[in-house]
């Protein structure tokens, strides 16, 4: 699903305007990135958790080159779905 996709299902079920929809989505998404940023963690109830995560530089072995190269660390998002949502796609 693409952006233009969910603003326009969002739309069409809360009835509020494409620009309206956009800011809303837009302002959800940057709060989510600071909240994020400052380490702490989202829980949406029914939906999931997301939390923050910081991964560890590591050594990888590239087998055609037959050498070894370092990833460096970086931040990643974890999400653990709720069980709601689990239960969604079990079926």
């Amino acid at each position: 699903m693409t952006n233009k996709e969910l603003i326009e299902s969002i739309k069409k079920k809360t009835g509020f305007s494409k620009v309206k929809v956009e800011r809303l989505l837009m302002a959800y998404v940057k709060t989510f990135d600071q909240f994020l940023d400052e380490d702490s963690t989202i829980s949406l109830k029914g939906f999931g958790t997301f939390e923050p995560n910081e991964k560890q530089e590591r050594k990888v072995y590239n087998p055609r080159t037959r050498q070894y190269k370092v990833v460096p660390k970086k931040r990643t998002v974890k999400f653990k779905p709720s069980v709601v949502l689990k239960n969604v796609f079990k079926g």
